[in-house]
């Protein structure tokens, strides 16, 4: 059979389907994989339906190295938190790279969409019928179309992108040409990337041009707060020092020094607060007494996670050994024996979430995330 003999049987199956000529509804469910799978073949991909595994898949296919399993629901209703969660579970299962392809030709409902962008990393793309009926047409091919797709997620941290905003951004990657790209993204020149070559590892400029980084800041307005608290602390506890005697003066003056310590920690931190830039460069942080930047192209890999039982950004680079073992006050940039990489920053201190950083980690750090 040749592809437009192919191409016409899946039109007319898929006539079929709309009308539920001769089906009801949960067996043209069960006819949309077999048909997806068959649209996939017809544009080259090998690709299979209906395979049970840790938890059924309804289609599983392969672009080169990257695997794709997919959801189907053909339904009136959109596609909700659910029954995404569940498509986001079964892609943990496997191995690392692998993608969800969730398809609803209703559509998704906002809460999936809020609840989908505002969670951990993105690891699904979502289609709904204008994908399919574009892949239908050959307007478009599924490689092509995921690629548009992913690229959009990457760069915007948003999984579902209408076919309608992928024509009007010129589709085929146009979307993030050089000149088409968010003002914070923008493609780093091999003359940039030479310039890292004097790389300060504790570089207290900043590494990233201006405007184009995102940057997560401690909480400074707290700091102040306990700095003030402290002060009147100690002012009260200072009186009570002078008029007192005894045991009771020294324990005051103990608790003033004490105090004063205190006061002067968080007079520091208020005065400079920790903060995290990741930007078009690199990925910096900024704490009181130290500084920690590391370019891209000295990054492996980089991700969101726990060091000691607290979140942190952690770099995997041939240089981290470059780093000290400790960090300032178990703050500040350090190597990690455990993980073979270095700590950049915590997350406590700062006033972002773990799921904005990783965002901006994926927007920037060109598939190191």
């Amino acid at each position: 059979m040749s592809i437009a003999d192919s191409y016409q049987g899946l039109r007319a199956t898929y006539r079929a389907m709309q009308r539920l000529d001769g089906l009801t509804p949960q067996r043209r469910g069960q006819q949309f994989n077999e048909w997806l799978a068959d649209l996939l073949r017809a544009c080259g991909l090998e690709a299979k339906a209906s395979q049970r595994s840790a938890g059924e898949i309804d289609v599983v296919f392969s672009i080169g190295d990257v695997r794709y399993i997919v959801e189907a629901k053909w339904t009136k209703t959109k596609a909700d938190t659910g029954q995404l969660a569940k498509l986001q579970k079964r892609v943990r299962q496997r191995l690392s790279g692998t993608y969800g392809v969730f398809v609803s030709m209703a559509g998704y409902t906002d809460e999936a969409l809020k609840d989908l962008i505002h969670g951990d990393r993105l690891e699904l793309l979502l289609l709904d019928q204008e994908h399919i009926e574009a892949l239908l047409s050959e307007e478009i091919s599924p490689q092509q179309l995921l690629s548009d797709l992913r690229d959009a997620a990457a760069f915007t941290g948003q999984p579902y992108t209408k076919m309608t905003d992928l024509r009007s951004a010129g589709g085929s990657g146009a979307s993030l040409s050089a000149d088409r790209m968010s003002p914070r993204v923008h493609p780093i020149s091999n003359a940039e990337r030479d310039s890292a070559g004097t790389w300060d590892p504790h570089q207290s400029s900043r590494g990233n041009p201006t405007g184009q980084y995102v940057a997560f800041s401690g909480y400074q307005a707290i700091y102040w707060a306990l700095v003030g608290i402290l002060v009147l602390l100690a002012a009260i506890t200072t009186v009570l020092a002078i008029g007192d005697q005894g045991f009771g003066r020294i324990f005051a003056v103990v608790a003033v020094v004490f105090e004063v310590v205190l006061i002067m920690g968080f007079w520091r931190l208020a005065m400079h607060p920790i903060r995290l830039e990741v930007g078009r460069m690199g990925i910096q942080a900024f704490f009181p007494q130290d500084t920690a930047w590391m370019p891209w192209d000295r990054i492996d890999r980089v991700d969101v996670v726990r060091v000691n039982g607290n979140l942190a950004v952690v770099a995997w680079s041939e240089y981290a050994k470059l780093y000290p073992t400790t960090g300032e006050a178990g703050q500040g940039p350090h190597y990690v024996p455990t993980f073979d990489a270095v700590a950049i920053c915590p997350l406590g201190p700062l006033r972002a979430r773990r799921h904005e950083i990783v965002r901006a980690l994926q927007s920037y750090g060109q598939n190191r995330c």
